[in-house]
């Protein structure tokens, strides 16, 4: 089950029920700027291992050895995940009756739809920005091989051949992963919209063989309520720290 906790810094609402957060008119659906920020903060389990592939040619080739597929790392070390193109896919499936995009069959997108406005089309970016989940505990600590024996398909039997299986790196059960939705100038409706999407997550799960079982999730979200000149603040405090006026 998905936890909603909202926390953060309280702030009074500028908007009444009928006016969307950072917007104006009926459900706040336009793209006027506002001074708010909302993060979503995800706290990811696995409840079966994950691979999700490694996507980058170059590590490819670097870490793939004989039949060993191995699984995303981060230039630091850890297990990362990246859900920014299931989340949409998951938003333009959900919210097909209400004619959303499917930037699958249209790349360049409608501009009108809830997926553009939130996730951006050909030529414009988008208020939403997903952060890759990245492993709480280094690489080395939540990832382990796991052999898939290939079937010979004439007469139904495993190989005995070593070179007939394949390896694979998965992200193991139990691990937590970590990352965040960030939401420029947010509106009531783009939470529900993500938090169906995450759901769905859960139910479809990440990576490859899901099929099979693999890649199934449990997503805690804490939802943090910010304003952009908020940070004039922490610059401040920061700043006496770096310039050792404390």
């Amino acid at each position: 089950m998905i936890e909603r906790i909202e926390r953060g810094i309280q702030y009074e609402q500028r908007n009444d029920s009928k006016t969307g957060a950072g917007g104006s008119g009926p459900g706040g659906d336009t793209d006027t700027p506002s001074d708010e920020l909302w993060i979503m903060q995800l706290r990811v389990v696995a409840v079966s291992p994950i691979y999700t592939g490694e996507n980058k040619i170059e590590s490819q080739k670097l870490r793939k050895t004989g039949n060993r597929l191995p699984t995303r790392m981060s230039g630091d070390g850890f297990a990362t995940v990246n859900i920014s193109g299931l989340i949409r896919s998951y938003v333009e499936k959900i919210y097909k009756d209400e004619n959303t995009c499917d930037i699958g069959k249209a790349p360049k997108g409608c501009g009108r739809c809830i997926s553009c406005k939130m996730f951006g089309y050909l030529g414009r970016k988008g208020r939403i920005s997903v952060d890759e989940l990245k492993s709480e505990l280094p690489f080395n600590k939540i990832v382990s091989v796991a052999v898939h024996p290939r079937i010979d398909r004439e007469s139904g039997t495993i190989p005995q051949d070593r070179g007939a299986s394949i390896e694979v790196e998965e992200i193991q059960e139990g691990a937590v992963l970590l990352g965040k939705i960030l939401i420029r100038n947010p509106k009531d409706k783009d939470v529900e919209v993500l938090d169906a999407a995450l759901k769905a997550i859960e139910s479809g799960g990440v990576g490859g063989w899901t099929r099979r079982g693999k890649g199934r999730v449990s997503i805690a979200i804490d939802l943090k309520k910010l304003k952009w000149s908020s940070y004039k603040e922490i610059g401040k405090e920061d700043a006496k720290k770096l310039l050792g006026k404390e």
